[in-house]
């Protein structure tokens, strides 16, 4: 597969095909060998918005000389299922692929391949028959979401969090984001007034350094394969704005990657362990601190597959005061 034959050039003027984030922009001779060499791909639907980001990347310094990240240009087919092949290689490759235009039909066909684990940031949640285990939904508003739906996700899916929740937890959000493989990030979760003629946003929402925020967490990861941001109905009129913001998101998410360090318990031996006695449930809890990083972990005993639950200090705190958050009950239970 040569992932350059899914691609069209970049057209502009040469102040962003010279730019100061991409290694050097698309050529027709580039080989898929050569890709391979970056952590980073960036990537766009065929659409008037994503020429305006790639110019609005230039106007941000470039702190991440370490970084080294690809512009393959515009996808020449529009389709969910075309566009998921490239961003399949890039996936079997360890390369993150980040993609700009894409939507949830996308997201569905890249996670049920293998049952990748996804972050859905959105003002809404779908249908409880498109809700699975391996999902996790941020800043999802309740009163724009079915009543099925939303049961649903307290049931099954213990790590998402609402818009208020959220903002209640803030501690939560990195360590929620921490394994995250899939992360999908709708303009529609910022409120309105941070993109105005946004049709789907609400007055209600995240502000822009949240979801900023929310895109270098997930750089952190060191299960990231892929970010798919969907512009959903913006406005001509906005492009500048909207542009802007994506820009930044992409910006956030390099420092995370330049950040990331290999300190998950099973990867890494300097840590330190803590015992929680449960008495009321007659079990102790295993919390484990990377000395690296001053992050934690919950050691699920009796998960095989995933041993350890990603969470946050201020949980572990909770504990001892044997005020077990409910977040991690429903993960031990």
């Amino acid at each position: 597969m040569d992932i350059m034959d899914f691609f069209s050039g970049v057209s502009g003027d040469e102040s962003v095909l010279s730019n100061r984030f991409f290694e050097f922009p698309h050529k027709d001779t580039i080989s898929t060998s050569e890709i391979n060499n970056f952590d980073l791909i960036f990537m766009s639907a065929n659409i008037p918005f994503a020429n305006q980001v790639r110019s609005s990347l230039q106007l941000l310094s470039n702190h991440f000389q370490n970084i080294k990240s690809f512009d393959c240009g515009k996808t020449l087919n529009n389709d969910h299922r075309f566009i998921c092949q490239p961003l399949q290689y890039c996936v079997e490759q360890n390369i993150p692929g980040f993609f700009l235009g894409g939507n949830v039909d996308l997201v569905h066909m890249l996670s049920s391949q293998q049952k990748r684990k996804v972050t859905f940031v959105s003002n809404t949640l779908p249908p409880s028959d498109q809700i699975s285990e391996q999902h996790t939904f941020l800043s999802y508003q309740r009163h724009l979401c079915e009543y099925k739906s939303l049961k649903y996700v307290d049931e099954f899916c213990p790590d998402s969090l609402s818009l208020g929740q959220m903002k209640s937890h803030p501690h939560l959000i990195e360590p929620i984001l921490r394994d995250t493989e899939i992360l999908y990030i709708h303009l529609n979760a910022l409120r309105s007034a941070e993109i105005p003629e946004l049709s789907s946003a609400w007055p209600s929402g995240l502000n822009t350094e949240e979801l900023c925020q929310i895109a270098k967490y997930a750089g952190h990861s060191l299960q990231l394969k892929t970010i798919i941001i969907d512009c959903g109905d913006i406005a001509e009129k906005t492009f500048e704005l909207g542009s802007k913001l994506v820009a930044e998101l992409y910006w956030y998410l390099m420092e995370g990657l330049k950040m990331k360090q290999s300190d998950h318990p099973g990867l890494n031996t300097n840590i330190s362990e803590y015992v929680v006695n449960m008495a009321e449930f007659d079990t102790e809890l295993v919390f484990v601190k990377s000395n690296i990083t001053q992050r934690w972990w919950l050691k699920l005993e009796e998960n095989d597959t995933n041993p350890f639950l990603s969470c946050a200090q201020e949980e572990y705190q909770q504990s001892i005061r044997s005020e077990v958050p409910e977040r991690l009950l429903r993960h031990i239970f």
